[in-house]
């Protein structure tokens, strides 16, 4: 192979890993409230269902079912699952993914005001209804 062959398919790869490092993965921007609710909800529900521990879940009934058990809004009032679940990577090269619940009683200790104000400041077209 010559060297200009060789430089264009290493720029390339270069190029394809900038780009793919400059995009948010779908499961991100379902996390983070970037996606209508109910496709956020679709892809945080595949992905919880890819675990053995909740292979029998019903997203409906859970997220009607678990807004009692709170004392406040937004999590009241929460139509996404990422009102009260949310995943953060861990580790610099090589990243492992934990998986969150903002349980009713760490909310009610107050674990969690810096989320509920970001939640309760977004203007209503962005909130949960």
């Amino acid at each position: 192979m010559n060297t200009s062959v060789v430089s264009l398919v290493g720029w390339a790869l270069l190029g394809g890993i900038l780009l793919s490092s400059c995009s948010k993965p779908v499961l991100e921007q379902a996390f983070q409230g970037d996606l209508p609710p109910a496709e956020a909800n679709k892809v945080i529900n595949d992905y919880c269902l890819e675990c053995h521990v909740h292979a029998g879940f019903s997203a409906d009934q859970h997220l009607e079912r678990s807004r009692q058990f709170y004392d406040r809004p937004p999590y009241t009032q929460a139509q996404e699952c990422r009102v009260c679940h949310y995943i953060r990577e861990e580790g610099l090269l090589i990243k492992t993914v934990h998986r969150g619940t903002r349980w009713p009683q760490w909310v009610k200790q107050g674990r969690f005001k810096r989320f509920e104000a970001r939640e309760l400041a977004k203007p209503p077209d962005q909130a949960n209804p």
